[in-house]
């Protein structure tokens, strides 16, 4: 559940002459106001901070006032301004929001409290569209450090997860960084909303989409549930139809849903009847009460798809990095345990920025780097490529991992791949895909991508930097504690998982390679062509080093969202007459490597681990 921000209202005086007149009026603000932290580079220069506001959220409500808490006390602050942008962007030291930009004024609270308040109303209210993205921020200057608020001006909650803050300043962190991801840090910025939607009582759900099952099974499904009025909440009750039948249940939140602070939201699940027939069954949820109160809205929609069977899905991890970046050793440890793992089905892909294995400038990644290093999963879960989606969890992104390979696919991938001539300079890829069910107007495209292995080279910017060495806190991590041991620069480094080929730019799909209606059980076949002797770096190097070394990664992805659905790779064949195919090359894994008794392999070099294993179909026993 997202952090809670009633405990704002006594806190900030500012708000309760906003709130004075009914309840047309409700702040937002990503997080209450706890575990706050001073912050700052201490030293004279420009502070631009910025939150990313859930646009879905607010869609439809009209932002007519924005404010933000700041050190008390801060002498030497001025030049005070809170915008609103499409995007982060800085020019000379400066915040140059896209949008709107304000005046800001400081509001002084009692003794008691910390933080005095940065505020600003908008000259008219902005309209939140619910399209694209949208940040708030504030940018000031402290033109000279007098006292110890000057030094530290920010006003920051720690949360110890994922935060949410873009955070830049002009000398001491000169590079827009995204403080919630690698601090767990949030700017508790407040906007200050109106619109239709708030009342006493209000709230709001996302749609469930689609859900696969097999048959036989109960389905669950999920979404989200937010409180946008004042009064908190605690059950809900809903009536929802399929099969040709009518249910009604309640729901007990574990927490109350917090009301006034826009947007408060926690996660429901809801099992659904077992599904005995193969089949789509399209099901919509209504609220009929709440805490004993008739209260009728549509909640959350979406269909269910029984299946008798479904393809393995394997995620596709997309991490960005450099060779300069010192704490991006840690992504490379997270992928190459994630490779030596689960050697069939785990799928990497490195994208370098700023070394002789970048292929393409930041501002043409598929995803947005969040920080060096950052990852994504699908395209859509942000996480760090070795803690995951929970800070400083050790090896975390294996547990991210797996609860994505558990999800049903709608579409397995099959994939070869072979050399178009014997000197072996240009390689076709070609893919087969089977879809679980008919698709109408399915915005599918497929992409391919050549990765190499075990790079190197001279020089420094073959050199990986490494933020371990020395940090004995470190040491306790057992993956970790071998790079503590390590100089802070690593020379001769091997690099694993390296983007040296894309079949379109960004990363993107390719337009026409799957149809627009789809039919269940019916194969799509495509082959892309990778130039391989013509792939070169943004310095316009020749970049493959290896030829033995490359594998191919296809993907299909859903260009409505984004998305990838699944993923597959395969190795190049050494031998410039043969055709390398997917499955015979996990066939043959499977003859020389140890399994586990769930059939999933684990690896040589993990064998050693006590345990119960399968090799050459007999048990082995490991103690």
């Amino acid at each position: 559940m997202k952090k809670l921000f009633t405990s704002i209202f006594s806190a900030f005086c500012i708000l309760h002459s906003a709130l004075s007149f009914a309840q047309t009026q409700l702040p937002y603000s990503p997080c209450e106001m706890d575990n706050l932290v001073a912050y700052g580079g201490e030293q004279a220069e420009n502070y631009n901070c910025a939150i990313e506001v859930p646009m879905q959220s607010l869609k439809g409500t009209d932002i007519v006032r924005m404010q933000v808490p700041i050190n008390k006390g801060a002498k030497s602050i001025n030049s005070c301004t809170l915008w609103l942008a499409t995007d982060v962007f800085v020019k000379s030291g400066k915040a140059a929001p896209d949008l709107l930009s304000v005046d800001a004024t400081i509001t002084h609270t009692d003794d008691s409290t910390p933080y005095d308040m940065l505020t600003a109303t908008l000259p008219e209210p902005f309209h939140v569209t619910g399209e694209g993205e949208l940040y708030a921020g504030v940018s000031f200057n402290i033109s000279e450090i007098a006292n110890d608020a000057d030094a530290k001006p920010m006003i920051f909650a720690n949360i110890g997860g994922c935060g949410n803050l873009w955070y830049h300043a002009s000398k001491s962190n000169r590079v827009i960084t995204n403080k919630g991801h690698e601090e767990g840090l949030v700017m508790p910025l407040q906007l200050i909303l109106t619109g239709s939607d708030i009342a006493e009582l209000s709230l709001a759900g996302s749609n469930f989409g689609d859900v696969y099952c097999k048959v036989g099974t109960a389905p669950e499904v999920s979404f989200t549930l937010e409180n946008h009025g004042m009064k908190d909440i605690s059950i809900v009750n809903y009536s929802y139809y399929i099969n040709d039948m009518t249910y009604t249940d309640f729901v007990v939140l574990d927490t109350p849903l917090k009301g006034g602070n826009y947007g408060n939201s926690t996660t429901i699940r809801l099992e659904m009847p077992r599904i005995n027939n193969v089949g789509e069954y399209p099901i919509d949820i209504k609220v009929v009460k709440v805490d004993g109160t008739p209260y009728e809205k549509m909640l959350s929609s979406g269909a269910i798809y029984a299946i008798n069977s479904a393809p393995q899905r394997k995620p596709l991890l997309e991490e960005y990095t450099g060779s300069w970046c010192v704490w991006c050793i840690q992504g490379v440890i997270g992928m190459n345990l994630m490779n030596d793992t689960h050697p069939d089905d785990f799928i990497g892909l490195a994208y370098h920025n700023g070394d002789p294995m970048e292929i393409m400038m930041e501002h043409c990644f598929p995803g947005k780097p969040f920080n060096y290093p950052s990852a994504y999963m699908d395209r859509q879960i942000a996480l760090h490529p070795y803690y995951g989606t929970v800070n400083k969890s050790l090896f975390g992104i294996e547990k991210d991992w797996t609860e994505q390979c558990n999800k049903l696919a709608l579409a397995e991938i099959n994939l070869t791949a072979a050399w178009d001539n014997n000197e072996r300079t240009s390689l076709t890829a070609t893919t087969t895909s089977r879809f679980i069910r008919n698709l109408h107007n399915a915005n599918l495209q497929l992409a391919y991508m050549l990765v190499e292995d075990d790079m190197f080279g001279e020089g420094g910017r073959w050199s990986q930097g490494n933020a371990l060495s020395s940090l004995e806190e470190y040491a306790a991590d057992p993956n970790q504690a071998k790079y503590v041991q390590e100089r802070q620069i690593l020379p001769n480094f091997h690099f694993n998982d390296v983007v040296v080929g894309v079949s379109a730019k960004e990363g993107k799909g390719i337009e026409g390679s799957l149809p627009m209606e789809i039919s269940e059980g019916t194969d799509y076949t495509h082959s892309f062509t990778f130039d391989v002797d013509a792939l070169v770096n943004t310095a316009g190097q020749h970049i493959v080093q290896n030829k033995d070394k490359l594998h191919v990664v296809a993907v299909i992805i859903d260009t409505t969202t984004g998305y990838i659905i699944n993923a597959q790779k395969c190795s190049a064949p050494t031998d410039p007459a043969a055709i390398a195919d997917c499955r015979m090359q996990n066939a043959e894994c499977r003859m020389q490597n140890f399994y586990s008794l769930s059939g999933q392999r684990v690896g040589q070099t993990f064998v050693s681990r006590p345990g119960i294993y399968i090799k050459n179909g007999k048990t082995v026993v490991v103690r």
